[in-house]
């Protein structure tokens, strides 16, 4: 916490004010981060097609996820499933699960696909490096997405 007050340039005082411990200062920075990953989300959700949407979605999420990623180590273990923030499945969850059933509809994707495996797939996906870790993770959700992909 003495460090977090010395980078914003506040007292630790005003720091245990606002946060009364690392937990609550962890909790806070997490959800911050997921209000905007859902934000986006959903204009990503909003903006084409259903299956469109749903890859344009798992791609911006494969991008996105490993700075969100990097706090959920130092989260309590009984606010995550599976390893993942419980707030994840919760914010994002809703979203692919309506982009995935509207993909599966239309038979673009597979039907026996669930929201918890496409979920699982793409946290999978970007926590992948590499020698040259930016190419990986965008070629392995490219991969991916051609085998959700229905058969012609």
């Amino acid at each position: 916490m003495v460090e977090v007050a010395r980078r914003a340039g506040v007292g630790i005082g005003t720091v245990y004010r606002q946060f009364p411990n690392k937990q609550a200062l962890i909790g806070f920075v997490l959800s911050e981060q997921l209000a905007e990953l859902h934000e986006e989300t959903e204009r990503i959700a909003g903006s084409a097609a259903s299956d469109e949407a749903l890859f344009s979605v798992l791609r911006f999420l494969v991008k996105t996820l490993p700075s969100v990623s990097a706090w959920w180590p130092l989260q309590n273990r009984e606010d995550q499933v599976g390893g993942l923030p419980r707030h994840l499945a919760d914010s994002v969850g809703p979203i692919l699960q309506n982009l995935l059933a509207e993909a599966q509809d239309l038979r673009r994707v597979q039907a026996n696909l669930d929201v918890d495996e496409v979920l699982a797939l793409v946290v999978g996906i970007s926590a992948v490096g590499g020698r040259d870790p930016k190419p990986m993770p965008e070629r392995l959700v490219s991969i991916v997405i051609e085998g959700l992909r229905c058969d012609p």
